[in-house]
């Protein structure tokens, strides 16, 4: 079974949640290098959901494994 991106981004990612002036700056701790930022945290969630995305899109480009959350 090939995963798809809708798999890729309803898995539950690990987020880390950073406040600096008036941003708010997301990480995947799974994936490392993907970050966003944006005014709001619903901002920056379709951001970071958009950076999932192209590095899914990246990751299978290259026959490279996606890094997934580790269930716990």
């Amino acid at each position: 079974m090939k995963k798809d991106e809708n798999y890729y981004l309803n898995l539950n990612w690990t987020y880390e949640i950073e406040r600096e002036d008036d941003y708010f700056i997301l990480r995947v701790k799974e994936l490392p290098g993907i970050c966003t930022d944006g005014a709001t945290i619903e901002e920056a969630m379709v951001g970071i959901r958009e950076a999932i995305a192209a590095a899914v899109e990246m990751y299978q480009k290259f026959n490279e494994p996606v890094p997934e959350p580790i269930a716990g």
